[in-house]
């Protein structure tokens, strides 16, 4: 059977064959990849950092719907970024994130440079005290000295679609 498949019938061609068979098949029996940093280094699971959500059910543009409400756990603050925050709509509505959602404005999401998909912020405007609890699920800002963009609906509950940017504190939240 060997000589019909081309393969030598001397010890090297079949153990050729039979290595390379192994090592197809146990190339496709590895674990699924854990989810990255923007280094490309996994992230530990004892880290708490909470899990990536996907939403892949947007909803069409001009549908009156409130955004999703995280609630207010009692999360532990693991790092604490000051800066410039701006936000992003229309321009992006119904297009995909960088982690292969949908973006959906009228929802409490943000994009951060290095965060991983699904990490909790809570983001302050700094100059109204104002605070709400959001979800990475997107790449950006990529405009310098800036460090959070938030969606339409983050920037009408921290009150600053008028301004279009403000100062912020973004604490990344961790699992107790």
């Amino acid at each position: 059977m060997a000589r019909r498949l081309g393969v030598s019938s001397g010890p090297f061609g079949v153990t050729a064959v039979l290595g390379c068979a192994a090592l197809l098949v146990l190339g496709c029996a590895g674990s699924r990849p854990t989810e990255a940093t923007a280094t490309g280094r996994p992230v530990p699971a004892e880290t708490g950092i909470l899990a990536p959500v996907r939403s892949f059910h947007p909803r069409p543009r001009g549908e009156n719907v409130p955004p999703i409400q995280y609630p207010e756990q009692p999360y532990r603050v693991a790092r604490v970024q000051k800066g410039i925050a701006s936000y992003y709509a229309d321009k992006f509505h119904g297009r995909l994130t960088a982690n292969g959602e949908t973006f959906d404005m009228n929802q409490l999401t943000a994009a951060h440079k290095t965060l991983p998909f699904g990490t909790l912020v809570r983001v302050t405007n700094l100059e109204n005290e104002k605070k709400v609890l959001l979800r990475i699920n997107d790449r950006g800002p990529f405009v310098k000295n800036r460090i959070i963009d938030v969606s339409y609906a983050a920037a009408k509950v921290l009150d600053f679609l008028h301004e279009g940017v403000v100062p912020v504190r973004v604490e990344i939240l961790e699992a107790p």
